[in-house]
């Protein structure tokens, strides 16, 4: 959208102009005598026209009315690239192409500002933080909470009382669940086991399978733990 309005902008002030877009310019003389009279022209499709040509009728001489062609690529349009002697535009039409000229430039250069910034704010993104913290640090240590709830990737099954784990929960401390079978351990639900019995521990290590999963206990000890991932996300 936005290199389609810095088009249109730079083809309106060449399109002022181009009028009266007959490539003649007038010129200071009368026409010659020669010429009075009644005449057929040919036109460009083999058919013939009639015209009259007076005493005392302006003369004009043909002269191009391409800018573009004119000034060569230089940018932007500007009325005092006519050539002289062959100028053929009104003072109005002149003042027109410049002030689009003019005009087109300030959209370039807004669209290309624009861009600019857009490329900037999205590279910022990867160099600076965008999180803004809510509120107030209570000093309360999220290990200490009784109501802990943690994300763990989790697969309902209606076989099962419990959701499946899709991890391993080998280094996981129980804590962290917000459920508990008073039955069976957590690791009894640990998907990542079965996958070691059905497909190989090896295999089972690629990255394509796994990815990595932290855990840090109270005392700062880290525990790196797996989880299962598949194709899809």
């Amino acid at each position: 959208f936005s290199a389609a309005i810095v088009v249109k902008a730079v083809v309106a002030s060449y399109s002022w102009s181009g009028f009266p877009y007959d490539d003649l310019c007038e010129t200071s003389n009368i026409v010659s005598t020669t010429y009075i009279g009644r005449w057929d022209l040919q036109v460009g499709d083999n058919t013939t026209a009639e015209t009259t040509i007076v005493q005392g009728e302006q003369s004009f001489r043909y002269c191009t009315q391409e800018l573009p062609k004119i000034q060569q690529g230089k940018f932007p349009a500007s009325p005092f690239h006519q050539p002289t002697g062959n100028e053929w535009m009104t003072d109005d039409q002149a003042l027109l192409v410049e002030i689009f000229g003019w005009a087109s430039v300030a959209v370039m250069a807004l669209v290309a500002w624009y861009f600019l910034f857009s490329i900037v704010k999205l590279c910022e993104r990867y160099f600076r933080a965008s999180y803004v913290p809510q509120g107030e640090d209570q000093r309360i240590p999220f290990s200490v909470v009784k109501s802990i709830s943690t994300y763990v990737p989790q697969v309902p099954s209606p076989l099962y009382s419990y959701p499946l784990l899709g991890c391993n929960i080998d280094g996981v401390d129980p804590e962290i669940f917000d459920w508990t079978d008073p039955d069976r351990p957590h690791s009894y639900y640990d998907l990542t086991k079965d996958a070691e019995e059905l497909i190989g521990e090896n295999r089972l290590r690629h990255h394509h399978v796994f990815s990595i999963v932290s855990h840090a206990p109270p005392t700062g000890d880290v525990t790196l733990t797996t989880m299962i991932t598949s194709d899809d996300g």
